[in-house]
């Protein structure tokens, strides 16, 4: 998924409150501010591999909320 589909996924949906535990590893404490901290990293290094662990953080915590959806 690319960063402009994460950007439109996420643009204007409500998100949970806080603390939320997507998997074993990855502890939410408040997650608007999450997601902003993310794409601004992200955006500030557009093509610099190094920060996908970004990206992929942000896919994660969408697949987490799509679960909750269900």
């Amino acid at each position: 998924m690319t960063l402009q589909e994460l950007e439109a996924w996420f643009d204007g949906r409500q998100l949970p409150e806080g603390p939320i535990q997507v998997n074993n590893y990855t502890n939410i404490p408040d997650p608007a501010r999450f997601v902003e901290l993310e794409f601004g990293v992200l955006n500030m290094n557009k093509g610099n591999n190094l920060y996908d662990s970004c990206r992929l953080r942000l896919i994660e915590f969408k697949e987490w909320m799509e679960r909750q959806e269900l």
